[in-house]
């Protein structure tokens, strides 16, 4: 058991979200980085439409908006991100009331749907989700007193659209950033020029693949975007293929002689033309259209007589829609589809290579914000009495449980021929793994007991191929 930590004056706790002083808008390129104006310069963007802020994040949302492919990755790896469960990370010399404050904080393990923090845990892994398919993530932190502690009370998310300024103090070190001043309601702060410039220690500021080491990132999308316009246009393409020679237009030709000898006058055939146009109209669209046609009037069809192959469009778009597939790691829902060549092993790799990326994701999660909102909320509180061995932290649990079920099944087989033998670390460790209960006694009593028969199994099985190898002189 540890001794309580030293608490914070008030004071001191209001030092660690105190907003910077004298933030001034840096000039272009103060940073380092090749920002003109806002915006990216041609040689680090070649796309115009992705090298402003604001119009790159439209562009994105209307990739998800549009294209399934982009939908189904975006799903996959929003829906395995939340297969995991935030939990608080401890060792023998963590701090043990800092540790239940902290569980208490995010509402996690004994905490579970009762924590200080309005959001969820899969509220931020889903916000976190989002931040990695545009590049970063903002959510502004909202603090309150309550109980003798400082608590994070809920985040606050910025579209990232309305991010317009980066401000960095002389160093390089990013200390605020400033919002526009006119967007969405849900990513804006109304009010004076002052209100929206947000500290740095007062958001949750996280970069996914940051550019030059900038306060943004290229993302998940970013690399979809070529695909995403050529499956784009390719669908467009069929749409106008479809009009012209899966459903050719109709065309109707007066023969104004015929029309002439039969009494009609030159304003009563122009007439006439409109009145075909309306009928045609309605008759291409309508389920049930019919025609009534005058002796005057011949029908045809431009581009009736011209067959249609989709095949070769369909195969443009199947492999634009791979290829983004290929960048959120879910290649293998194409494996078996025509243009694709793989087996079922082959795409349970790549299933297990999506795993394993989205554990790295989550080790994105976990650093961000261990490193700001977690920081915080310890200095807030403990401040320099807790010492850093004694800092919790946070931790994730149960992913990539498909591929560690593949791996211990070569474990047991393993151990089961006698090469390895487990002790009780290992167990500890496999039940960590797999997220469950510690043994009871007896349970304990009875897996020992097999333990033992299995290893005396192991052993005279292995006993004479010993034999076989080895002479009397060397045994």
């Amino acid at each position: 058991m540890h001794a309580g930590a030293a608490r914070l004056t008030v004071e001191e706790r209001a030092d660690i979200f105190r907003t910077p002083a004298d933030i001034v808008r840096p000039a272009p390129g103060a940073d380092g980085r090749p920002y003109v104006a806002g915006k990216r310069p041609s040689e680090y963007e070649h796309n115009p439409r992705l090298q402003a802020t604001r119009t790159r994040v439209l562009e994105y949302e209307k990739m998800i908006r549009e294209s399934v492919a982009v939908m189904v990755g975006l799903g996959i790896v929003a829906d395995t991100l939340m297969t995991a469960r935030l939990t608080v990370v401890t060792t023998e010399s963590t701090n043990e009331e800092a540790a239940a404050a902290l569980r208490e904080q995010f509402g996690v393990d004994d905490f579970a749907g009762s924590g200080r923090l309005e959001q969820t845990s899969d509220d931020l892994l889903r916000y976190f989700s989002g931040g990695a398919a545009i590049g970063s993530l903002t959510l502004a932190e909202q603090w309150g007193e309550a109980d003798g502690r400082y608590w994070l009370q809920r985040y606050d998310y910025r579209w990232p659209g309305s991010l317009e300024w980066f401000y960095h103090d002389e160093s390089g070190r990013l200390i605020a950033i400033e919002q526009a001043p006119t967007v969405w309601q849900w990513g804006s702060t109304r009010g004076a020029d002052a209100a929206r410039v947000m500290p740095i220690n007062r958001i949750m500021h996280a970069v996914r693949w940051p550019e030059r080491g900038g306060p943004e990132g290229f993302g998940l999308l970013r690399p979809c975007y070529g695909p995403w316009r050529t499956d784009r246009e390719a669908a467009a393409q069929m749409d106008v293929c479809t009009q012209r020679y899966a459903t050719p237009s109709p065309v109707a030709t007066i023969d104004a002689e015929v029309a002439m000898s039969m009494g009609l006058d030159k304003a009563e055939i122009k007439a006439e033309r409109d009145l075909l146009d309306v009928m045609l109209l309605e008759y291409v669209g309508h389920e049930r259209g019919r025609l009534v046609l005058p002796p005057w009037v011949k029908l045809d069809y431009f581009g009736g007589t011209r067959a249609f192959d989709p095949q070769p469009l369909n195969a443009v778009r199947l492999a634009a829609q791979r290829e983004i597939l290929m960048a959120f790691g879910a290649a293998y829902l194409t494996i078996g589809g025509a243009g694709s060549s793989g087996s079922y092993s082959a795409a349970e790799v790549q299933y297990d290579t999506a795993q394993r990326a989205t554990k790295n994701l989550l080790d994105w999660v976990i650093s961000s914000l261990n490193g700001q909102s977690v920081k915080r909320f310890l200095d807030a509180n403990f401040g320099d009495a807790l010492k850093p061995a004694e800092r919790p932290s946070l931790g994730y649990t149960g992913v990539d449980a498909k591929g560690f079920v593949r791996d211990l099944a070569l474990v047991l087989k393993a151990y089961e021929a006698g090469v390895l033998t487990a002790q009780e670390a290992d167990e500890k460790a496999i039940r960590q793994g797999f997220d469950l209960p510690d043994l009871t006694d007896e349970a304990r009593a009875t897996a020992s007991q097999q333990m033992r028969s299995a290893t005396q199994r192991a052993t005279n099985r292995t006993r004479p191929r010993a034999s076989d190898l080895f002479t009397e002189g060397t045994r």
